[in-house]
């Protein structure tokens, strides 16, 4: 998971946690 704006959000899409903060991060 990560952070927008202060506000948690958690990543549920791709193989791994860290690959789909990586790829909601870049979207």
């Amino acid at each position: 998971n990560f952070s927008i704006h202060g506000v948690p959000y958690t990543a549920t899409l791709g193989p791994s946690g860290m690959q789909s903060d990586i790829y909601l991060f870049l979207q």
